[in-house]
């Protein structure tokens, strides 16, 4: 399983967290979003014609003003002189920071021939061969702890933090022989798990 963060990591993830949370929140105002598309279709130094701005957005100056200033206060847009700079980067930056932060995202970098088949640690394709449907178990299979017993619900709640599609997952597990299944449907990680095939390349 996941070691318990540190005090550094904690921090580090409020920041993410916070930061994102900031940028989503401003970018949530349609109108905010208008404005800064708008930004985006013209050059930097005709970015500051504010009233231009609000005429072709159809809002009035204490609208743009405020909207203007929200964009600032999160770092979206920022005045150079006469120019106003887009800073479009900030959403990209704040999607790595949260990747950084996923324990799924992380924990893929010791399987790394999975990680075309993920998106911000969510699965999106399937493997296509064995050799990969069985690094994908195993690598499912390092989100258990050894010596506890799992009831269905919580073998679900474990694997959906990958996809949604539990079932799948759970049989390929199963299957592989990497998590053991008893008649009441209680399931365990299997000896077969201590296999290091998540240290080794595609085959």
């Amino acid at each position: 399983m996941v070691q318990a963060p540190s005090a550094t990591t904690q921090v580090t993830a409020t920041s993410a967290l916070a930061t994102s949370a900031s940028l989503l929140t401003t970018l949530a105002d349609p109108d905010a979003l208008r404005m800064l598309g708008w930004m985006l279709e013209r050059e930097p130094a005709e970015r500051g014609a504010v009233s231009r701005c609000a005429q072709a957005l159809g809002l009035d100056a204490p609208s743009t003003a405020r909207l203007y200033g929200r964009l600032t206060a999160v770092g979206l847009i920022a005045a150079d002189g006469p120019r106003i700079e887009v800073r479009a980067d900030l959403l990209r930056g704040a999607a790595h920071e949260l990747d950084e932060i996923n324990p799924v995202v992380r924990r893929l970098e010791d399987f790394p021939y999975l990680r075309g088949m993920f998106s911000h640690g969510r699965l999106t394709s399937m493997p296509v061969d064995d050799a990969h449907l069985d690094d994908l178990a195993y690598f499912l299979a390092s989100f258990f702890n050894r010596d506890v017993s799992y009831t269905e619900a919580e073998v679900n709640e474990i694997v959906r933090e990958v996809d949604d599609d539990v079932a799948t997952l759970r049989r390929l597990m199963v299957d592989v022989g990497v998590l053991t299944r008893d008649r009441n449907s209680v399931y365990a990680l299997a000896d077969k798990a201590n296999d290091p095939i998540g240290a080794r390349g595609p085959s």
